[in-house]
């Protein structure tokens, strides 16, 4: 362009949008092979759709995105940082509870076991969106107050948090023990499954403290950053100390569902412990504070 006489400013900023544009040749090939296929069989209605869609997505992007830089790709990685353990924090606890399901199915009375399993898995799932609800709300106000540098303050919201899960707890054991047996025959039709669910609610219904308390301290700390900790505190809490202790107690002790239940407890015992002692005795609100500032800054 420069050797026809434009001029070489212009010039170098239309080599580099010819540049990018080159990566899109193949598509743009493809895209026009199936258009005039389409066309020739009186095909129109995806076509409009997809200019439409393209239209709109190119006008949202050139008015609004600034395009790559450096900056931008230190802050995805910090968020990755945060993310990926943070989203492994929730999948070890899952993927625990779909190994209790794996070995309800092969203890000695399958039908039954898996029967009263599965009413222990309804009920829990529900009482766990109460104790989820209160750690969301508490991660949010944490991470607010720590990226505000309040630390008292974001001490403050997580003992109120926790104290009212406590709250809470305490309730849902009166109410499983009172309903043990009404809530499996809501669910159940055979009185030998519905026996053994509400055995197993009584058993577990006292480990609803731990399940709350170790529910929403990791609410605190995903708010203060620390979600690595976290995902490996479930790691070696599930899979080193719950699921063993579930098969001991299940298998070797032949305590059948009760026995699976009691060791998945006893590793959300685990946790919690971990948890408390992180927060309440190794960390400092101070230091949690400090930490967020230095995040908020990149």
């Amino acid at each position: 362009m420069v050797f026809m006489g434009q001029d070489e400013e212009i010039s170098k900023l239309a080599q580099t949008f010819s540049r990018w544009m080159l990566l899109g040749m193949p598509f743009v090939v493809l895209y026009e092979l199936v258009r005039k296929v389409l066309q020739a069989q009186n095909i129109m209605k995806p076509l409009v759709t997809i200019a439409t869609i393209g239209n709109v997505v190119n006008i949202v992007t050139g008015q609004w995105w600034s395009g790559w830089n450096f900056k931008e790709a230190v802050a995805h990685v910090v968020f990755l940082r945060l993310g990926v353990p943070g989203c492994l924090m929730m999948t070890m606890e899952w993927f625990a509870f779909e190994l209790l399901t794996l070995m309800a199915g092969v203890l000695p009375n399958a039908v039954v076991s898996i029967s009263a399993h599965s009413v222990l898995v309804n009920i829990n799932s529900i009482i766990y969106m109460v104790f989820a609800g209160l750690a969301v709300a508490v991660n949010i106000r944490v991470g607010n107050c720590l990226g505000a540098n309040l630390p008292k303050l974001a001490m403050a919201s997580c003992t109120v948090a926790l104290t009212l899960t406590l709250a809470i707890s305490l309730s849902f054991i009166a109410f499983l023990y009172a309903t043990r047996w009404t809530l499996p025959s809501l669910l159940l039709n055979d009185q030998e499954s519905i026996t053994r669910a509400a055995s197993a609610l009584a058993v577990w219904a006292p480990f609803e403290i731990l399940d709350g308390q170790n529910t929403v301290p990791q609410g605190v700390f995903r708010g203060a950053g620390k979600q690595t900790v976290d995902a490996s505190i479930n790691a070696v809490a599930y899979y080193i100390f719950g699921t063993p202790l579930a098969v001991w107690l299940g298998f070797y002790w032949a305590l059948d569902v009760e026995g699976l239940w009691v060791g998945f407890g006893l590793g959300i015992l685990v946790s919690a412990s971990c948890l408390y002692f992180l927060l309440f005795e190794r960390w400092t609100w101070e230091e949690l504070a400090e930490d967020a500032q230095k995040r908020t800054s990149v």
